[in-house]
């Protein structure tokens, strides 16, 4: 684990949410994760800023390219001369666009972060920046979905929260909808009612680089294994579906015949790959934990599948994929935490040679 000093250092600040509008994120399609970070001052006041010959008031962001989280948090703080204390997760929005006739989907993480700073440079891309307090700031921000969401997070701290909006124009005027009720993906205390829904709306192929890793727990305390033609593991899910985060993990559990309650938010890490020449970006592993709530596997008609139950030091025996029963361990090991870390995945001729950790495990919820 890395020291809160080194974190610091590594989180100075996100990217600026785009320099122009061609990067700024309302017009991008091909890269499908954003990161939000919300600066508060020691008054509580929070950072806004306006792009550069617009009227456009947002707070800063970056859309995930080749950088890691840290990377790209890191990148902004000296562009805005601010230092700030440690940032913690607050939010992974599923976003759905329609602007002018063009559809897309991403997924927004979004951070908070203190600063002890109050004076402000003007880095180039940029009219004004200013503090504000939040009700102000909302009132000043252009887009109606993150005025929701940050009020959906200063109103509730202590939690991280998951949910599905849309963002769309009428007559002129940038509006959103709400699409799937916020719910809770992390909080101190859990209760029964955090169970998941089912989903109830069409879906449509798109790939946004994300997988969803699930571990469930029964009253045993035992985790749920499925075995495919790649061997032994949780249960997984690419989101190349346009499917909510709970909507994804639903479609996981469903299909066998049992429900689930509790889920938590343990783990967001990034991933690089090197020796691949159709994957140049960083993808995501989200890793979430639940309890069993009621039913019995439903074993599947397809024959390479497999469900069971095993205790956790056979669970890390059997699982073969290495950057897995890394961050599995580092999860189970550590069940409070909500865990950050970085991979790179090394190929050659195609083919899967190795990994390295680029980046020791870290905090997101200290």
């Amino acid at each position: 684990m890395i020291t809160t000093n080194q974190f610091k250092i590594f989180i100075s600040t996100v990217f600026l949410l785009l320099i122009s509008l061609n990067t700024f994120g309302q017009v991008e399609k091909e890269i499908a994760v954003f990161n939000r970070l919300l600066i508060l001052n020691s008054e509580n006041e929070l950072l806004v800023v306006k792009i550069q010959n617009t009227d456009t008031w947002v707070t800063p962001g970056f859309y995930q390219t080749k950088q890691t989280i840290r990377q790209g948090l890191d990148s902004i703080a000296t562009t805005y001369g601010l230092k700030i204390e440690v940032p913690e997760l607050k939010g992974i929005f599923h976003l759905k666009r329609d602007i002018n006739g063009e559809l897309s989907n991403s997924i927004r993480n979004i951070y908070t972060a203190k600063t002890k700073d109050r004076e402000l440079k003007m880095p180039k891309g940029i009219d004004n920046a200013k503090w504000l307090p939040i009700n102000k700031a909302v009132e000043l921000i252009t887009f109606p979905h993150i005025n929701i969401q940050i009020g959906q997070i200063m109103n509730n701290p202590d939690k991280i929260w998951g949910g599905s909006l849309s963002q769309f124009k009428e007559n002129g005027n940038w509006k959103t909808k709400i699409l799937q009720e916020f719910y809770v993906l992390s909080e101190k205390k859990y209760n029964e009612s955090n169970s998941l829904t089912k989903k109830n709306e069409p879906i449509k192929k798109i790939d946004n680089y994300t997988i969803q890793w699930l571990i469930v727990f029964n009253q045993k305390k035992e985790i749920l294994l499925m075995k495919d033609k790649y061997g032994w593991k949780t249960p997984v899910i690419r989101s190349n579906e346009n499917l909510s985060l709970k909507e994804g993990i639903d479609s996981l559990v469903n299909p066998i015949g049992i429900s689930i309650h509790r889920l938590r938010l343990a783990g967001l890490t990034t991933y690089k790959y090197s020796g691949l020449k159709d994957n140049q970006v960083v993808s995501f592993r989200s890793y979430y934990t639940s309890k069993l709530k009621d039913g019995e596997i439903s074993q599947p008609k397809d024959k390479e599948k497999e469900y069971k139950w095993l205790p956790i030091e056979e669970v890390l025996q059997i699982i073969e994929m290495q950057p897995l029963k890394t961050e599995l361990n580092q999860i189970l090991k550590n069940p409070k935490s909500i865990w950050g870390g970085s991979f790179i995945m090394i190929f050659e001729d195609e083919k899967f040679k190795t990994y390295k950790q680029t980046e020791p495990f870290y905090e997101l919820n200290k």
